[in-house]
Order: structure tokens, then C-alpha cells, then sequence
């Protein structure tokens, strides 16, 4: 009962002994409480071992980390998938995007052109093409110079050109430049591709042009979640359009 109530007094002094050192800083409750457990835990082994009790749960220890040696490569596939999940909902900003990873199954994204899979616990990532050219097949049956030439049919879309782009620099990171070449910003982007872009109309007036680009830019910028790469043909297809005016 003594040693309960002792132990009782030493979580409640270390509570507020944290408290106190961390006030000053901007912790969320779930850290506080992190490092409180932590804190404990620590406690809790310079004890065991001051008493001559911390062979029984070092070798409890042994066995909770061979377990978690065991379960690395599963949490390591779970991990990737999650962030290439990130990736692409960040590509793809408002883009219909389904359930996100879980370990033993499978989460689809479908945009104008393709439906790509992702596995959760291979991470592999694969597209069915929709529509187009290459109707029918995966993106991992085309050959490089195939995949730039889909490059190219899927540019006006812009979910289906964000979902390219990152599987070609996901399975083809050699190659990675070739495929921004494809559609390199910085090259002459004509004025029907410009407009597509834009999401503007036949004629699109100064202030449409601005207006639309000023939009897009909100989903598509990079401090928003979005990619340098679609930030920078936007803006070229605003100067292309305001070249004629």
C-alpha cells in the first residue's frame, strides 16, 4: 500500500514538475501527454533497476522487440504508401480521391483518364488507361517513350496529368526530365493549351485571364499543397494569354 501511494505522489509530482518546465511551450495534449509517459517510463526503470528488479522486464523487452523487428518491413510498406498517398492528394488538390492507405488492401483514385491503384502493402502503384490512344492498358505495360507520348494526350486535363507525372517519377526517376520536358513551362505552350489550362473560353478577356489564373493558382500553388510543376504552367499559360492582349 506504501509503495502504491508513493509511487501515486511521484506521477502526480512529475505531472506538474512537466507542467511547469513546458508551459512556455506550444504542445498539443497528445504531446504533453507523450513525453508524461515517457517521463514515467523512465522513472519507472532507474527504480527497477535501483531495487534489482530490471532483469525481468529487459528480458519482457527482448521479446516486445523482436516482435516489433518482425513487423518493420510491414510498417515500412505501410509507411511508403501513406506517403505517396500524401503526394498525390497533394498533386492532385481537390481531385476525387477515395480511402486512404490501410495495411491489406487497395485505394483507388480515379481522374479523366485513368483509375490508378494503390497497394497498401507493396506500395506498388499502377493506372488503367481510360480513354485515349492507349485505352485499356496499365501504365506499367508502356514502354518510357510510350508514357511520354500519353504525357502529351493527358495535358489538358489536369488530375490526369498530376497522376502521370508522379508515377513516371516514381518508376522512371532516371528518366524523370524527359517527362517534364514533354511539358516544360518554359517552352512555347500554344493558345488552345493555354485555355484548356485555364479552364477559360474561346476569347477570354484581360481580366478572365487573371481572374482564372488567380483561381486555379488558390488549388494549385505549392504553399497550398500543390505542385511547383502545375504552379509554373499555370503561369505560363496566363503569359501566353496576356501576350495577346
Amino acid at each position: 500500500m506504501g509503495r502504491l501511494l508513493l509511487a501515486a505522489v511521484a506521477a502526480v509530482a512529475i505531472f506538474f514538475l512537466l507542467r511547469t518546465l513546458l508551459g512556455k511551450r506550444k504542445l498539443s495534449v497528445a504531446q504533453f501527454f507523450a513525453l508524461y509517459a515517457a517521463a514515467l517510463a523512465v522513472v519507472v526503470l532507474i527504480g527497477l533497476g535501483l531495487t534489482g528488479r530490471l532483469h525481468p522486464v529487459t528480458a519482457s523487452l527482448g521479446v516486445v522487440l523482436a516482435m516489433f523487428v518482425r513487423a518493420l518491413p510491414v510498417m515500412m510498406r505501410l509507411f511508403q504508401a501513406v506517403n505517396l498517398w500524401k503526394t498525390i492528394q497533394a498533386a492532385l488538390g481537390l481531385a476525387s480521391v477515395q480511402k486512404g492507405p490501410k495495411s491489406g488492401g487497395k485505394s483507388q483514385i480515379e481522374s479523366a483518364f485513368f483509375t490508378m491503384t494503390l497497394d497498401h502493402d507493396s506500395g506498388e502503384l499502377d493506372g488503367t488507361i481510360k480513354k485515349g490512344a492507349f485505352q485499356g492498358q496499365l501504365l506499367s505495360q508502356l514502354s518510357r517513350d510510350a508514357l511520354l507520348a500519353l504525357q502529351a494526350e493527358v495535358a489538358s486535363d489536369i488530375d490526369s496529368s498530376e497522376l502521370l507525372n508522379t508515377y513516371f517519377e516514381r518508376y522512371h526517376a532516371d528518366h524523370a526530365s524527359g517527362a517534364h520536358a514533354a511539358q516544360d513551362p518554359s517552352g512555347d505552350m500554344n493558345r488552345a493549351a493555354a485555355i484548356t489550362l485555364l479552364e477559360l473560353g474561346a476569347n477570354p478577356t484581360h481580366d478572365e485571364i487573371i481572374k482564372a489564373h488567380r483561381r486555379l493558382m488558390q488549388i494549385h500553388h505549392p504553399d497550398r499543397g500543390g505542385s511547383n510543376d502545375m504552379a509554373a504552367r499555370l503561369n505560363a499559360a496566363k503569359d501566353r494569354l496576356l501576350g495577346d492582349h
